[in-house]
């Protein structure tokens, strides 16, 4: 497996490392990025040389979720006419991201710790707190999800 700028991959005496490497963005992770750390976790799930996988970002940020600055390709061509977004587009693409991000986290046959070094917010939250992986905070981190659109975030595990 081989490292891309954003992501960052190193497997030594049995600990696979992935490391999110976007602290300008926050470890604010794009479509590319998610897709790639999914292959990783499913790579690692069967790789007899990985024993554990852990999972970590550089920069102040753990990772605050989604980079939405990031464009999105709709995976079928559109009408002509047709508008921008139609009713199902984020259910859609929450199902073909973020929850297949979860499941191979989740399915992942090896133990996952996540080294949570600052801010973890939405998704990588949900993630981290979870019966697996395992998670593990900095004295600095802090983990924010909001539970409806309208709702504030809260604190859902602090070191």
């Amino acid at each position: 497996m081989t490292d891309t700028d954003d992501l960052l991959y190193s497997c030594e005496d049995g600990i696979a490392r992935i490391t999110l490497n976007r602290p300008d963005a926050a470890n604010a992770l794009t479509p590319d990025q998610r897709n790639h750390l999914i292959e990783l976790f499913e790579a690692a799930s069967g790789d007899l040389n990985v024993r554990v996988v852990v999972l970590t970002a550089n920069g102040k940020h753990f990772c605050t979720g989604a980079d939405l600055r990031v464009s999105r390709i709709p995976e079928s061509p559109r009408p002509e006419g047709a508008p921008e977004r139609t009713m199902g587009d984020v259910g859609r693409n929450i199902k073909r991201g973020a929850q297949r991000l979860v499941s191979s986290i989740l399915d992942c046959e090896k133990p996952v710790i996540c080294a949570v070094n600052g801010t973890a917010l939405t998704l990588r939250c949900r993630a981290t707190s979870s019966l697996r992986p395992i998670p593990v905070a900095s004295s600095r981190s802090s983990c924010a999800v909001a539970l409806r659109p309208m709702a504030a975030a809260h604190t859902c595990c602090r070191a």
